[in-house]
């Protein structure tokens, strides 16, 4: 199931949807963006905040965006399955190992908010 199934992005902050709200009957249908790209790398960094306190059952105030997500116990099926949300997310493509290459929050979310400017 998609991890990303309740946010999406609007003007410059998150917004959390309820089910009714989905046009969709499918409970993990990704809602496209409202614009065409995020306006800034922040609106990334707060969806991998939000994303990853749930996923690995954290406080979003416990993670550190400078922190190597490995630190968090990221397990390699989770960064593949953050890397694909992230994808449909946004409308790109990016690297499997993004985890990997760009290890924190800060790093993944300036990477990407390059890939869609």
């Amino acid at each position: 199931a998609s991890i990303i199934k309740n946010y999406l992005f609007s003007r410059n902050k998150i917004m959390k949807f309820t089910e009714s709200d989905c046009k969709t009957s499918s409970s993990t249908a990704l809602i496209p963006l409202q614009r065409s790209k995020p306006a800034n790398h922040e609106e990334i960094q707060n969806w991998l905040i939000s994303t990853l306190s749930k996923e690995l059952n954290l406080k979003e105030e416990e993670i550190d965006i400078c922190e190597p997500l490995a630190n968090y116990g990221l397990s390699s099926m989770t960064a593949v399955g953050l890397t694909g949300d992230l994808e449909d997310l946004l409308s790109i493509e990016l690297p499997a190992t993004l985890a990997w290459d760009y290890p924190t929050i800060e790093e993944i979310s300036i990477f990407t908010f390059g890939e869609v400017s």
